[in-house]
């Protein structure tokens, strides 16, 4: 599983179907077979949220929020988009609430 990951801080998102993910880290891309299942569990304690049925994110590295329309919005993690869908409400809500890392106020939308 993940547990072969040392340094978490370093990971900006996975991307993949259930059973296969890259994981997005400091600007390399790494093929990783585990379930997403046990992948959420693990990193949902140390700040990843999912954004979307193929995206998960870390929260302490989205810069920004942009809304897409039709209640779907685009998290920045610098120069990466990922989609955040509006069937993952709780996702906007704790992205939100998490704001910019370093700061007290909230991400800022567009």
């Amino acid at each position: 599983m993940i547990g072969m990951v040392q340094r978490y801080d370093g990971i900006a998102a996975l991307s993949g179907d259930p059973r296969n993910f890259v994981i997005l880290r400091d600007g390399c891309r790494l093929m990783m077979r585990s379930p997403r299942s046990v992948l959420e569990e693990e990193l949902g304690s140390r700040g990843f949220v999912r954004t979307h049925r193929s995206w998960v994110v870390n929260a302490a590295q989205v810069t920004g929020l942009r809304p897409e329309g039709s209640g779907d919005y685009a998290v920045e993690i610098d120069a990466l988009t990922v989609p955040l869908s509006r069937r993952f409400p709780q996702a906007l809500e704790r992205l939100r609430a998490l704001g910019k890392p370093g700061t007290e106020r909230p991400l800022p939308t567009q």
